[in-house]
């Protein structure tokens, strides 16, 4: 039994040790799920998939392990023949709290580890387009039509004209691109051109749209700030330039995406 319980703690360690480093390393997840990002032929999905299944695996093969192994660590715990805590445990319990706490407080070092994190994250190149909203590619094409206010049968038959093959106005946007061997942006990019609306001109980044100021979303949407300000008051609040989107999204019951095309589509 302890054979089996090592070997199984020996795996799920290996396991978790590479998945966990591509789960540090990928796109953030608008990125990853809107351009179906892949390593080693597995998206984020399969990747998250492995990592927690090897992890429960992990849980399980070390209860066991504290189970067969009480005694032993005991003893590591208070040292041969004595009720005192031993050095070695103090130590480590010192040090897991106090990693437990600088990562609930986003302190240094748990702070630094995250912000090489997201850098990491950032420096993968980014859609040429930015997707409508959050997780766009889960949209059907009956309500990606919707939102391009054309019929779903003239989507569908854009579709057709270029190559891509759907099955039904009820097939997601990720589903469509699986089949067809393609990206949810470059589905998305393709009907767009084929409608003549072309790119978006924003200069608005693909993630981490909710730590923009209004005066720098403005900016980049080229409104006035004043004007920014004109509109969230007519909407019941009374923004500042220096508050993210995220905090004025937040008071709207929006996403920081659906602010920004609140903005956009009164900016006249």
């Amino acid at each position: 039994m302890r054979k089996y319980v090592s070997l199984f703690l020996l795996w799920s360690l290996i396991a978790l040790i590479f998945t966990g480093i591509v789960q540090y390393i990928m796109p953030h997840g608008r990125v990853a799920y809107w351009t179906d990002w892949r390593l080693l032929g597995l998206d984020k999905d399969q990747w998250t998939s492995i990592h927690i299944v090897f992890a429960l695996i992990m849980l399980v093969a070390g209860i066991l392990h504290i189970y067969l192994n009480w005694n032993s660590i005991v003893r590591y715990l208070k040292g041969v023949g004595s009720k005192l805590l031993t050095t070695e445990s103090l130590i480590t319990a010192l040090v897991s709290i106090t990693l437990l706490i600088t990562s609930i407080y986003n302190l240094p070092p748990s702070k630094t580890l995250m912000d090489l994190q997201s850098k990491i994250k950032d420096s993968w190149a980014q859609p040429a387009i930015r997707p409508p909203l959050p997780h766009a590619e889960l949209l059907t094409l009956n309500q990606l039509a919707k939102r391009l206010k054309v019929s779903p049968d003239r989507v569908m038959a854009l579709l057709k004209a270029q190559g891509v093959k759907a099955a039904s106005p009820e097939e997601t946007l990720k589903e469509l691109a699986r089949r067809n061997h393609s990206a949810p942006d470059k589905i998305y990019s393709m009907l767009l051109k084929a409608l003549g609306k072309g790119t978006p001109s924003s200069q608005l980044p693909t993630t981490g749209l909710g730590k923009l100021t209004l005066k720098e979303t403005c900016q980049r949407l080229g409104i006035p700030v004043s004007r920014c300000v004109g509109i969230l008051k007519h909407h019941g609040i009374a923004a500042q330039p220096q508050e993210t989107l995220k905090e004025l999204a937040s008071s709207l019951g929006k996403t920081p995406y659906e602010l920004v095309e609140m903005l956009k589509g009164e900016k006249r």
